[in-house]
């Protein structure tokens, strides 16, 4: 059983589907992606400014 504190509530949970993770040290594999995932910024949808989406309207009142 594994004891999980959420807020202000104690919650015992079965762990026998969790793998010990203090076990073994982590692989170079591992250690690897966790740097690579570390350099690289969270991909965010682009944002277009206002000025990209509408064209100029210099030329338009022929």
């Amino acid at each position: 059983m594994v004891t999980v504190r959420h807020k202000d509530r104690i919650l015992t949970r079965d762990a026998s589907h969790l793998k010990p993770v203090l076990a073994l040290p982590p692989s170079y594999d591992d250690i690897v992606r966790q740097e690579i995932a570390a350099h690289q910024p969270v991909q965010q949808p682009l944002k277009r400014s206002s000025r990209e989406r509408k064209p100029p309207r210099k030329y338009d009142n022929d």
